[in-house]
C-alpha cells in the first residue's frame, strides 16, 4: 500500500490516541478496496477491506483505531485496490477525529 495523501495530522503530545476515520464513497464498480492508517509514512496493521457498490448510491466507510503515539508523529490514511478498474474511485466528506486518551482521563 503506497501513501499519497495531503490529509493528515501531526501529534503534539506523546500518549495513547483514539482515531476515528471515515469517508463517503460515491458510486462503484464492485472492486475490493482497503484503507489503513500510516504513521510517519509506514503502513500499520489492521487494514479494513470493503467493496464498492455497483450503484450510484453513496455509503459511508470507516473504522476506529487506538495507537500509542509520540510527539511529532504524522498520521494519515491510504486507500488501495488490488485490481485496475476503468471506473474512477471517488470519495467525499473525509473525517479524521483524534483524541488523546490521557487528556480525557482514560488510562
Amino acid at each position: 500500500m503506497a501513501l499519497n495523501s495531503d490529509f493528515g495530522v501531526y501529534v503534539e503530545q506523546t500518549g495513547a490516541y483514539f482515531l476515528d476515520f471515515s469517508f463517503i464513497a460515491v458510486g462503484g464498480d464492485q472492486q475490493e478496496y482497503s484503507f489503513a492508517p500510516f504513521i510517519n509514512g509506514v503502513v500499520q496493521t489492521g487494514a479494513i477491506s470493503f467493496f464498492q457498490k455497483p450503484t450510484t448510491q453513496e455509503y459511508e466507510v470507516g473504522s476506529s483505531f487506538i495507537f500509542d503515539l509520540t510527539k511529532g508523529d504524522y498520521i494519515t490514511f491510504g486507500v488501495k485496490t488490488l485490481s485496475v478498474s476503468a471506473y474512477e474511485f471517488s470519495i467525499k466528506d473525509i473525517k479524521l477525529s483524534i483524541f488523546n486518551l490521557q487528556q480525557l482521563g482514560i488510562h
